[in-house]
């Protein structure tokens, strides 16, 4: 078991309550409250007379057609992987189910602090709700002679730039933290430090 989450019965009466997010902790830790991620999740309670009458909530979010692009800079700081120096690095973007793209590798003007100048594009399928939007996972690899390692990744939330969204509504959502599952630890990667430096757009249909 890798965590567990609780909900109490007064969350449960009532109408159908909206989707939330809800903490993962890991009761195996020392104080048993460390936070593993977080579940989005919606829990109703129907009296046994009445679930014929009730039938389940729907949890498939209406969904846009969208294009992210990613103007994708370069990296800095990247520091030696598995006892070598960073030879020829390249970043991979992904977002929900939309097939993964890469940057090339580069290596100029060097291996630890590559430029790559490039653009690159997702069309996606995203929630017209920002409460199901998912994160666009970023992942920095060494593209070796042998194999190709990963040395980095990170998250960005793009909630805030679903273009249909209107400005009150941008300024109310709660931060990234509190709605999405955080980054990956820091203990689960390699001991490498990279930065991305890139901007992020998105336009729809």
């Amino acid at each position: 078991m890798m965590g567990v989450f609780n909900v109490t019965i007064p969350e449960l009466i009532g109408k159908p309550p909206s989707p939330k997010w809800y903490p993962v902790l890991d009761r195996e830790g020392k104080s048993g409250k460390k936070m593993l991620g977080e579940i989005l999740a919606a829990f109703h309670l129907i009296p046994a007379s009445q679930v014929a009458a009730e039938p389940p909530m729907p949890v498939e979010p209406s969904m846009r057609s969208a294009t992210l692009d990613f103007g994708i800079v370069g990296l800095r700081k990247l520091t030696p992987y598995a006892l070598q120096s960073i030879q020829n690095p390249f970043i991979e973007v992904q977002c929900g189910r939309a097939p993964a793209v890469r940057t090339k590798p580069s290596k100029k003007p060097s291996g630890f602090n590559p430029n790559f100048l490039e653009t690159l594009e997702i069309p996606v399928q995203l929630p017209v709700d920002p409460l199901f939007c998912p994160q666009v996972d970023v992942k920095v690899f060494d593209n070796r002679v042998i194999y190709k390692p990963l040395i980095g990744a990170t998250t960005i939330g793009i909630d805030k730039l679903l273009p249909w969204l209107k400005p009150p509504e941008i300024e109310a959502l709660p931060p990234a933290s509190e709605i999405s599952v955080p980054p990956v630890p820091a203990e689960d990667l390699p001991p490498s430090s990279s930065v991305v430096s890139s901007s992020t757009s998105s336009s729809y249909q």
